[in-house]
C-alpha cells in the first residue's frame, strides 16, 4: 500500500472509513479519492493525516479531518473528536512494515486501552444476536469484525443468518443488509417473510392460507416494509463487487450488519483471499460481517473441515451441525452450535431448535 509512511496512510485509510471510493494512498502517506459530497469521476478529493485536513478540488468543500468525520457519520463536533482520538491510536498500534523495532508489552497497554475506552465513548458498541448463550461466548457482534458460520448443506445456515438479520435490524432497530449466494431476491424475501408470518415460504401463495394465515402473512409484510433490512437485486460475485455495495450501503444507508450467505459463491481477487478480503471490509467500515460457508463433507463439523484462510481471518467461527439428541418436539430438529473460535476467549457449544415449517431458529429453554 505505502512504503514510505505506513503509519500515516493507514491513519488517513482509518479516516476515510469507506465512505469514498477511487481511494490511492500517496507514498506520503495522503489520500486521494472520489469526492464523496459530490458526483464526479476524478479522484480530487485529499486527505492529509499528516496536518489532518481534508479538501475536494472539484467542488471546494474542505476543513479539518473532525468536521469530514461529522459529516460522514453524522455525529456532533465533541463525539467526533473523540472519534479522531480513536483512530490515531488505532493507526499507533497497528503492526507495519518499517516499524518493527521490538516493544515491551507495557508500552503498548496505555494506548490500547484509551483506545478500547474512546471507541467505547464514540458509540461504536456489540450488537447482541437473539441468543444468550451465543452472546455469553462470543461476546456479541463488534464493529469491525467478520463471524464465519460454517455448515452442511440443509442443516440451517440460511435459517441462521435469517435470525440474525431480523434481530438486530427488527428487534434493535439498527440497519442491515442481507445477500444470498444461492438465492434471488424474491426467494431471500420469501424467507424473511415465512420467518416472520411463522410458516414455511412453500405455503406462500395466497391460495394455499387461511384467514389466520393471511393476517399473519399482511403483519409480516408490513414489519418487513418498515423495516431498515436492505436486499441488494443481484448478489456480488467477486471480492471487488461485494467491496463495492458494501460502501455504498454503508455511505448511503449506514448499515452496520452485512449478512452474505453462501461466500462459497465469492471470487477472490488476484492478490487477496476471500477471508483476507472479508476481514478488511468489515475493518475498513466498521461494521460487523456474518459470512456462511457450506461444507461438503458428512457427519458433525469439525474446525479442520472449514478453510484455513476463513479460519484464521475470522474474529469468531461458528460451526453448526445436526445434534445428535433428538428433538423433544414434533416438527423440530435439534442443532448444536460450536463456538469454535472466539475474540472473547472462551470456547463451547449452545442447542438451537430448528422449527421445520417456519425455518425458524429459537433457542431452548430461553
Amino acid at each position: 500500500m505505502n512504503a514510505d509512511n505506513p503509519g500515516a496512510s493507514r491513519l488517513a485509510l482509518l479516516i476515510a472509513g469507506g465512505f469514498v471510493e477511487g481511494v490511492r494512498v500517496s507514498p506520503s502517506g495522503d489520500l486521494w479519492a472520489r469526492c464523496p459530497f459530490h458526483k464526479e469521476e476524478t479522484v480530487a478529493f485529499h486527505i492529509s493525516p499528516a496536518k489532518l485536513l481534508f479538501k475536494c478540488f472539484g467542488c471546494g468543500i474542505s476543513g479539518r479531518v473532525c468536521r469530514f468525520l461529522e459529516l460522514t457519520r453524522g455525529v456532533e463536533a465533541e463525539e467526533a473528536a473523540r472519534i479522531l482520538k480513536d483512530l490515531i491510536q488505532l493507526a499507533a498500534f497497528t503492526p507495519s512494515a518499517g516499524r518493527n523495532r521490538p516493544r515491551r508489552a507495557g508500552e503498548l497497554l496505555g494506548g490500547l486501552f484509551e483506545s478500547y475506552a474512546l471507541r467505547l465513548r464514540s458509540g461504536a458498541k456489540s450488537l447482541t444476536t437473539g441468543f444468550e448463550r451465543l452472546d455469553a461466548l462470543s461476546g456479541g457482534l463488534s464493529p469491525g469484525e467478520l463471524t464465519v458460520l460454517a455448515a452442511r448443506s440443509g442443516v440451517g445456515r440460511t435459517s441462521f443468518g435469517i435470525a440474525l438479520l431480523l434481530h438486530v435490524g427488527l428487534k434493535l432497530g439498527r440497519p442491515v443488509a442481507y445477500v444470498s449466494g444461492p438465492l434471488a431476491p424474491p426467494q431471500a424475501t420469501e424467507r424473511l417473510l415465512g420467518a416472520l408470518a411463522g410458516f414455511h415460504p412453500r405455503n406462500l401463495p395466497t391460495e394455499l392460507l387461511g384467514g389466520g394465515e393471511r393476517r399473519a402473512l399482511r403483519e409480516a409484510s408490513e414489519r418487513l416494509a418498515k423495516a431498515p433490512i436492505y436486499l441488494p437485486l443481484e448478489a456480488p460475485r467477486s471480492l471487488n463487487s461485494l467491496g463495492d455495495l458494501t460502501r455504498s450501503l454503508r455511505r448511503e444507508q449506514g448499515v452496520e450488519f452485512f449478512v452474505y450467505d453462501g461466500i462459497e459463491h465469492l471470487a477472490p481477487q488476484a492478490s487477496l483471499s476471500v477471508g483476507a478480503g472479508l476481514r478488511d471490509l468489515a475493518r475498513d467500515l466498521d461494521l460487523h460481517l456474518l459470512a456462511t460457508s457450506r461444507l461438503k463433507t458428512r457427519g458433525q463439523t469439525q474446525v479442520h473441515d472449514l478453510p484455513a484462510d476463513l479460519f484464521s481471518n475470522a474474529s469468531s467461527v461458528l460451526l453448526l451441525s445436526q445434534s445428535e439428541v433428538a428433538a423433544s418436539e414434533r416438527g423440530f430438529r435439534r442443532l448444536c452450535l460450536e463456538v469454535a473460535k472466539s475474540k472473547a476467549g472462551p470456547l463451547g457449544s449452545l442447542s438451537l431448535a430448528l422449527n421445520l415449517d417456519s425455518l425458524t431458529l429459537s433457542e431452548p429453554g430461553v
